[in-house]
């Protein structure tokens, strides 16, 4: 039997939740597709990837002059004739596209192929101030030309109704790495308090560090997995509470494994998100959690009271009594921590992969 051949497309291959996604995906269904990776540009693979996927690039590298409305409209033309190209190339049977601004140009070239595509939205669409209205209002033109959206949230799926028929959208919530899954050890936890994110704005560790400077629990250490556009800012405000050794910014890691498997509890703090996977990945080692309520993804996952905390937006102390409450018991860390695991069994990469599949063979 000939294998069909599915196409992924996305900017980079850089660390990242979608990016992650994208692996995960690949990684399974290679199998029984033929799967190829599109890229805006070359970037080597953060997370690692079957021998057998396939990556092609439409640009070498990112042009650094490529700024202003006219330039951003020329690259963006250019890279959706690439898409187009490359696409037909690999003779794709579907196009899978990967964040707003490439979904957009998956759908226009999926179009000239005359094969159809899934679109895959990542984050809150009312609230990414990273879409401009250029996009929003070609994502609105766009959207509906798709053959599949899938969302990660019961919110984002209610907002994007309005533009595409309810048969059109799947929720379908990420699935955790089989990579990650099998690094999942029995070892005794430590002291920690982790956040995994990227350091910027949105994801507010800036917050976690205060409460946790508040607090400044005895033999307890925060650390922090990412890196981002925020690193100095924290460095600096971790230097001025006098929490340097106690508070740890770790960059980015590609064994994160190792940090889920070695902490006790798990913070929250984005402002918005799109679907938080490493809240996901944090239930699924077993880590008691603590969520800000934010906009969207945390309620879908957290269920308050029973594994884990749901803490309102804009109520630092309300975190900070939550967090401190957390820390000193260790019952309510094994009640949470069990709960957790059983709540994580449904984003298990087997059950969200047969999903996936049944939406690709519905289209091919």
């Amino acid at each position: 039997m000939i294998k069909k051949k599915i196409v992924f497309v996305i900017g980079k291959l850089s660390a990242g939740g979608a990016e992650r996604v994208i692996s995960t995906l690949s990684n399974n269904l290679v199998g029984k597709y033929h799967v190829t990776i599109i890229t805006s540009f070359e970037s080597s693979p953060f997370y690692a990837l079957d021998k057998n996927v396939k990556i092609v690039s439409c640009f070498e590298q990112e042009n650094s002059n490529s700024t202003g409305f006219l330039s951003s409209i020329k690259l963006n033309f250019q890279l959706a004739k690439k898409i187009t190209d490359l696409s037909k190339q690999e003779g794709a049977d579907v196009l899978i596209g990967f964040i707003t601004q490439i979904n957009v140009l998956t759908v226009i070239s999926s179009r000239i192929n005359r094969i159809p595509c899934i679109i895959s939205e990542r984050t809150n669409p009312v609230l990414d101030e990273t879409i401009n209205g250029f996009w929003k209002t070609f994502r609105r033109i766009f959207y509906p030309f798709a053959d599949c959206l899938i969302v990660q949230t019961s919110a984002v799926q209610n907002f994007y109704k309005k533009y595409l028929g309810v048969d059109k959208i799947k929720l379908l919530p990420n699935p955790i790495s089989i990579g990650l899954a099998e690094r999942k050890q029995s070892i005794p936890k430590k002291n920690i308090v982790l956040n995994v994110g990227r350091l910027h704005k949105v994801k507010n560790q800036k917050l976690l560090v205060e409460v946790f400077s508040e607090i400044n629990p005895e033999t307890w250490e925060l650390h922090i997995v990412g890196e981002g556009p925020e690193r100095g800012n924290l460095e600096s405000l971790i230097v001025k509470n006098q929490m340097k050794g106690k508070i740890i910014l770790h960059g980015n890691q590609t064994d994160i494994a190792k940090f889920y498997n070695q902490s006790k509890v798990f913070v929250f703090t984005s402002n918005y998100e799109g679907f938080p996977n490493a809240l996901i990945e944090a239930q699924y080692f077993g880590l008691a959690c603590i969520s800000v309520d934010c906009p969207s993804g945390p309620s879908d996952i957290i269920t308050d009271g029973h594994d884990g905390f749901l803490i309102p937006q804009h109520q630092a102390q309300r975190l900070k009594k939550m967090l401190e409450k957390l820390i000193s018991d260790e019952m309510l860390q094994k009640k949470f921590g069990e709960n957790s695991i059983e709540n994580s069994k449904k984003y298990a990469s087997d059950y969200l992969m047969t999903k996936w599949d049944e939406v690709i063979e519905k289209l091919i």
